[in-house]
């Protein structure tokens, strides 16, 4: 859908409000190709109070190839407080890496995240600008809340060290299914990057 006059984009804007769930994604996509008044409306309706709405703009969001897009759907997947909205930033977000493996994806610097400075300041950590930032990633991953692990996770995919597994492999035999998963999932993208990777055994496992 492309919107091409005040009236339609008005239209768009209404489809999204009040519209059914399938008709504010695509107003939310429609609005993702209109750069201008588009754009801006992606970027306040993420902070809608309705839940649906903020849903919807993820979607939209996802279709706009630019880091301030990318840098608003990190921030939803650990700071919304809806799961709803929270769990399909978090799946857009994982479809965009795995694309295609092939093609290296340069994660926004740490410095830059607004939720790993903020997951930092909860245990009086900063975050150095031009540092990699491993040590508060691998304790993000440790936290009980799904939304830092699983965010902590995909900066980790591209950190593929001895420290970095070390306290991923523990995760695949623990009790948490989802984190297993994502953390299986993880290092198999690193094996198929040409990673090679260890024995459970080196770290007390299997």
């Amino acid at each position: 859908m492309e919107i091409g006059t005040s009236q339609a984009l008005e239209a768009v804007a209404t489809s999204l409000m009040r519209g059914d769930e399938e008709l504010r994604i695509f107003a939310a996509e429609a609005l993702a190709n209109h750069p201008g008044e588009g754009h801006e409306a992606l970027r306040e309706g993420i902070t809608s109070q309705d839940i649906l709405v903020r849903r919807a703009i993820v979607y939209g969001l996802a279709r706009v190839p630019e880091s301030w897009a990318v840098e608003l759907l990190e921030k939803v997947q650990v700071e919304d407080e809806q799961w709803v909205v929270r769990n399909v930033a978090v799946e857009i977000l994982k479809m965009r890496d795995e694309l295609d493996p092939h093609i290296p994806r340069k994660p926004i610097p740490p410095a830059e995240t607004p939720w790993l400075i903020e997951f930092a300041g909860k245990y009086g950590m900063g975050v150095i600008p031009g540092q990699p930032a491993t040590d508060i990633l691998l304790l993000a991953v440790k936290d009980p809340a799904h939304e830092f692990s699983n965010a902590a996770l995909n900066y980790l995919r591209h950190t593929p060290n001895e420290a970095v597994m070390a306290v991923l492999y523990p995760n695949l035999y623990g009790t948490d299914t989802d984190l297993k998963e994502t953390v299986y999932q993880v290092l198999s993208d690193m094996a198929y990057c040409g990673t090679p990777l260890p024995s459970p055994m080196k770290f007390g496992l299997g």
